[in-house]
């Protein structure tokens, strides 16, 4: 029995009824809406999924990092990001299909494996049974109120490229998606800080978005082998500079600690070495 969808790239005329799809499912304005079409959508790179004339279906390949494994060697990637379907075509098997075929078009149109942070505990699951898809990318994460500020950090602004720099040789030995200009650019034009860090270790970086009084920082990289007293100082030093009540922090883990993100490859292809302590980093959630 035919599947009562079908499944294709975006057009450019597509563009309203994906953003009405998108205003539906997520909590997201029309800034934050203009700058993804701006600099992150890829009518080729977007499946779309049609019950006839409606659109019921989307899911975006980002291409906006590539893979650095644990041999330094760099392998094309595409991010799956804000991946919904209409209400009335939830539970019939759409979303599988529209994963499915994710994985696929990614690697037909340049060789890249698939990378995605589930939002949920449970949907590591689904992503395990629908395109296999295996933790890689792991956190560790931990939370600090506002203390006394000491000065031993110092905080500054950092434009995408410079934090893409500094970024890239933080995480210089571990495997990570190195993001791009344009997914940096479009992160600061929605409201999220870039921020280089000044550190009596040297330097580090940290990106990092406001939600009410609690700073919720997607990335805190600092040099190597600190203890964890220089996370708390850097910590201190966030929430003093962008006048924060308390901050939550994502920092590298390891596979003992909390699973963030997938990586998936077409049936029957080789797994790129990722080692046991691959950083995602942001997920622009």
């Amino acid at each position: 029995m035919d599947a009562p969808w079908k499944i294709r790239p975006a057009r450019p005329e597509d563009e309203p009824g994906l953003r009405t799809l998108w205003r539906r499912v997520f909590a997201d304005d029309d800034a934050f809406l203009d700058a993804f079409f701006r600099r992150l959508f890829r009518p080729a790179l977007t499946l779309t999924a049609w019950g006839g004339p409606k659109l019921c279906g989307a899911l975006y390949l980002l291409d906006c990092a590539e893979l650095v494994t644990a041999e330094e060697t760099r392998v094309p990637c595409r991010m799956t990001y804000a991946f919904c379907t209409a209400s009335d075509m939830r539970g019939r098997g759409l979303g599988r299909a529209l994963v499915r075929r994710s994985v696929e078009l990614g690697w037909e149109v340049c060789g890249a494996v698939n990378v995605l942070h589930p939002a949920t505990p449970e949907l590591f699951r689904f992503y395990a049974n629908a395109i296999g898809a295996r933790p890689v990318f792991y956190i560790r994460e931990q939370t600090w109120e506002r203390r006394p500020y000491s000065g031993g950090t110092r905080v500054y602004p950092a434009d995408p490229a410079s934090y893409r720099e500094l970024r890239e040789r933080l995480l210089r030995g571990r495997a990570h998606l190195a993001l791009n200009e344009d997914a940096l650019t479009f992160a600061a034009e929605t409201g999220s800080a870039l921020l280089q860090l000044e550190t009596a270790h040297g330097p580090g970086c940290a990106f990092a978005d406001r939600e009410a009084e609690t700073l919720q920082v997607r990335e805190l990289l600092l040099p190597a082998f600190l203890p964890e007293a220089a996370y708390a100082d850097a910590a201190s030093a966030i929430l003093h500079t962008l006048d924060g009540g308390r901050l939550t922090a994502r920092m590298p883990g390891a596979a003992a600690d909390v699973p963030f993100g997938v990586l998936s490859v077409p049936e029957g292809e080789l797994v790129p070495d990722c080692g046991s302590d691959a950083w995602f980093g942001p997920a622009f959630d």
